[in-house]
């Protein structure tokens, strides 16, 4: 009974109803970088997470955040989530000269970041070990940066960042 409770707190299901299994992360302290090439997706080194699931029916909660920035103003960078070698979360209506992306955005100088930050309820139907990871795509010949601005000044007004992947087997149903 959830309907009406002023304090905004959700009733916990009963026992046996599903939950929280297990959760697994990857955090990236350190700067990675990639030259670009039109329409090329790459690995974001160090933005990787590996999770078994221990029931079938499990559904997999990935979220990510990740501070990108480009070298050149003006260009466009793009992400986009994958399982194992498979992209999941994308458009699927993108024009013949799109990509088909998580998320992306056109930076307009060196010194802004895209935060992205994304979550996506996956249903892998497995108990298999699953890799989720970024891929980047990175316009034309700029490069593009994770954790870091693109010009990359000693300067107090710079700095550094963190980004991190996370990945939760969620129970559906009964245990």
């Amino acid at each position: 009974d959830n309907v009406g409770r002023a304090s905004g707190l959700i009733k916990a299901a009963g026992a046996g109803a599903g939950g929280l299994i297990q959760c697994k992360q990857t955090v990236k302290t350190t700067v990675t970088s990639q030259l670009g090439a039109a329409g090329v997706w790459y690995d974001i080194s160090g933005m990787a997470v590996s999770i078994t699931p221990t029931l079938s029916t499990s559904k997999i909660l990935i979220q990510f955040d990740a501070k990108v920035f480009m070298s050149q103003s003006g260009w466009q960078i793009a992400l986009r989530l994958m399982r194992d070698t498979t992209p999941i979360y994308i458009s699927t209506d993108a024009l013949s000269s799109q990509l088909e992306t998580t998320v992306s955005s056109m930076r307009y100088n060196t010194q802004n970041v895209m935060t992205t930050g994304c979550m996506f309820l996956d249903d892998p139907a497995s108990t298999s070990a699953i890799s989720y990871n970024l891929e980047w795509a990175i316009e034309g010949t700029a490069y593009g940066y994770l954790n870091r601005t693109g010009d990359d000044v000693n300067s107090v007004d710079r700095g550094h960042n963190a980004s991190s992947i996370t990945a939760m087997e969620i129970a559906v149903g009964a245990l």
